[in-house]
């Protein structure tokens, strides 16, 4: 598993991700944490297009 965490400012931010399986298992996990935030999944009502 890839565990990265990198910091941002507030505000707008885009986010791309390369996802390539091999194998019967087909799952991505994105979450977030910051301060007064505990870590959670990102929910998909905050994401666009």
């Amino acid at each position: 598993m890839l565990d990265t965490k990198i910091g941002l400012e507030k505000g707008w931010h885009p986010i791309h991700v390369d996802n390539f399986q091999l194998g019967p298992a087909k799952s991505l996990i994105v979450s977030w944490e910051g301060p007064g935030v505990k870590a959670e999944i990102i929910p998909s009502n905050v994401l666009f297009h």
